[in-house]
């Protein structure tokens, strides 16, 4: 049997759970945000989509992108985003 002389990292499945992790993180405090009903009129409602819900889905967004340029197109099984901007 001969040494295939190939050296192996896991710097990049470290970089990929930590966004993984990130980004769950991220969708379950989304998730407890978006179950909020307590609100007095349909402004509140509004604010709270605008200044809280919005950031949130901007940070998870964060976290998704990342992972898409980390993980291979071939095990990707989703449109990535820049494919969706270029769809004819």
């Amino acid at each position: 049997m001969s040494k295939l002389d190939i050296e192996l990292t896991d710097t990049g499945l470290e970089e990929i759970v930590t966004e993984a992790n990130a980004m769950m993180a991220a969708v379950g405090l989304l998730k407890t945000a978006i179950e909020s009903q307590d609100f007095s009129s349909t402004e509140g409602h509004m604010a709270h989509c605008a200044e809280t819900l919005c950031p949130m889905m901007l940070e998870v967004r964060s976290h998704a992108d990342a992972l898409e340029g980390l993980v291979a197109d071939d095990l990707w099984p989703l449109a990535k985003y820049q494919e969706m901007l270029f769809i004819k």
